[in-house]
């Protein structure tokens, strides 16, 4: 999750998997979100060269979920797929595996930077993050808010911070989307 960083080694993950399988199968639950480890922000103008490992490690947890028959959904959250729409989709194409889709959060890309090129990064914008991944998202996680004038997160209802809520639940709904929502 969010709270594991790159920098770690994987052990504990690949153990938390493995506890989590035998009680989603006991339960019905047909899938588990997981996050790309997390990526210090010191760490960001160097995101490129933990792509490998990245990729190795989620690769080996989806083959462990799809062996128990779980889907993982990643989140775009503060591991390496969330540093931007376009590291989401390079993640998804690198694993390359049918048991691996998105949980977008809404609120995710009001607080995190997009972290393309290099510094100062903006922060994402969450209509444009939603856009390109939208064809690949199995649950929806709805949170919304804004970072205020002094540079702190502002958390708000749904609809009334920058996380495009109306306009995200607007489109997937006219699309066809019928998978989970969770506020």
């Amino acid at each position: 999750n969010w709270a594991s960083p790159i920098t770690d080694p994987p052990d504990k993950g690949y153990e938390e998997m493995r506890r989590a399988l035998p009680r989603l199968q006991r339960l019905g639950i047909p899938m588990i979100r997981i996050m790309s480890y997390q990526m210090p922000a010191e760490l960001y103008p160097r995101n490129e060269e933990f792509f490998p490992e990245v990729v190795r490690r989620l690769k080996r947890l989806v083959a462990m979920a799809a062996d128990a028959g779980i889907l993982c959904l990643h989140e775009n959250c503060a591991g390496w797929g969330g540093l931007s729409w376009k590291h989401s989709l390079r993640l998804l194409e690198a694993v390359a595996s049918p048991s691996l889709k998105l949980v977008y959060d809404t609120g995710n890309p009001v607080f995190h930077f997009d972290v393309r090129g290099t510094p100062p990064y903006r922060r994402q914008d969450a209509w444009e993050f939603y856009r390109q991944v939208r064809e690949h998202i199995a649950y929806i996680h709805i949170k919304d808010g804004y970072i205020d004038d002094q540079g702190k997160e502002v958390y708000t209802f749904c609809g009334e911070g920058r996380g495009a809520v109306r306009e995200t639940l607007r489109d997937l709904l006219s699309r066809g989307y019928d998978g989970g929502i969770s506020i």
